[in-house]
């Protein structure tokens, strides 16, 4: 993140925390500790933490942005080796440099189906992060709306390379 996007994201969550105050050491700070998130996803898990709690701290949005792909990957996972098949096709490629590749592609997939709301999370993922072990929560990310056939919008993903970092 740039300071222009932490700028625009503590605006965000003083949108939805009004009574959290903001002085000039914020964006110093939030800069430092969340630097390393693009904007799009950071929003995202502000939003979830503001959904059970009046104020939204560092340590909050990068535990929920943790719980959100956790809850979120394996889903993609399937979809990408329905799609792409789980195995390299070429039987004689690096397979520990293949592995490494498919890891990198699924996680940022992972986070491109988070920033575009392609995967629900059901209450489980909004519960206190000081009383819910994120290694505890289920794998599997709970419809809380109908279910509805994604798999389209993942190909398409998968076949245009997007940017998720603005």
């Amino acid at each position: 993140m740039t300071p222009d996007d932490i700028v625009t994201l503590i605006a965000y969550v003083s949108a939805l925390c009004p009574g959290q105050k903001a002085n000039t050491m914020v964006g110093a700070a939030w800069l430092d500790a969340l630097g390393d998130i693009p904007l799009p996803l950071a929003k995202r898990a502000a939003c979830e933490v503001a959904k059970r709690q009046p104020f939204v701290a560092v340590a909050d949005i990068r535990s929920m942005l943790t719980r959100m792909r956790k809850a979120a990957s394996p889903h993609v996972r399937a979809a990408v080796n329905e799609i792409e098949g789980a195995y390299p096709r070429d039987p004689d490629v690096d397979w520990p440099g293949w592995c490494r590749w498919r890891n990198q592609r699924v996680a940022a997939l992972v986070d491109g189906a988070i920033v575009r709301d392609l995967v629900r999370f059901s209450e489980e993922i909004r519960e206190s992060t000081t009383t819910v072990d994120a290694d505890a929560l289920p794998l599997r990310a709970v419809e809380t709306a109908p279910t509805v056939d994604r798999r389209a919008e993942l190909a398409e993903m998968l076949h245009t390379p997007r940017e998720i970092a603005g």
